[in-house]
């Protein structure tokens, strides 16, 4: 009886993990892992089927690039949505909202749209003098990057983008 309700018990108060689990990837390597970092406007999104998964297209109007030859307008790709009744969340993963300013690093272009680099790692949004990537839903298993170098965290939009720029 007594391992039944330490069973119980342990069964009640467990709860599912909601995260990703990735380590920490600096400004820096997202940028040299990236074709482009533009820096611009949520435009619109909409989720579609592709391939029995749901994914988020993000249309940016951009206003500067970082890192690249940017068209003036991009479609990022990001996995989850909402389509129809039916929405798919990867946690971990960008997710857009129209109307914001956003830095997003970016990898070739797939059909035209790009994918973004790192997951939400490589999608931070502006506010004021700020940058942010949206981590809630990452678990970290290593927060190390490279000497000299800053992890995907807060910071003044000046300090992303003069990190990113000093990248060859």
């Amino acid at each position: 009886m007594k391992k039944f309700l330490a069973l119980a018990v342990a069964l009640a108060v467990a709860t599912p993990a909601a995260a990703t689990q990735a380590n920490a990837v600096s400004v820096e390597e997202m940028a040299r892992q990236s074709d482009l970092v533009v820096r611009g406007k949520v435009l619109s999104t909409t989720s579609r089927w592709s391939e029995g998964r749901i994914y988020t297209y993000a249309e940016v109007e951009v206003a500067s690039s970082l890192r690249g030859e940017a068209p003036a307008k991009i479609t990022a790709v990001s996995p989850g949505g909402v389509v129809g009744d039916v929405g798919q969340r990867v946690d971990g993963a960008a997710s857009f909202t129209k109307g914001e300013e956003v830095v997003l690093f970016l990898g070739k272009p797939d059909g035209g749209k790009y994918r973004v680099t790192g997951l939400a790692q490589g999608k931070f949004l502006v506010d004021g003098g700020e940058a942010r990537p949206d981590t809630s839903r990452v678990e970290f298993l290593s927060t190390q990057v490279r000497a000299g170098e800053r992890r995907a965290e807060a910071m003044s939009i000046g300090e992303l983008e003069a990190r990113v720029r000093s990248v060859p």
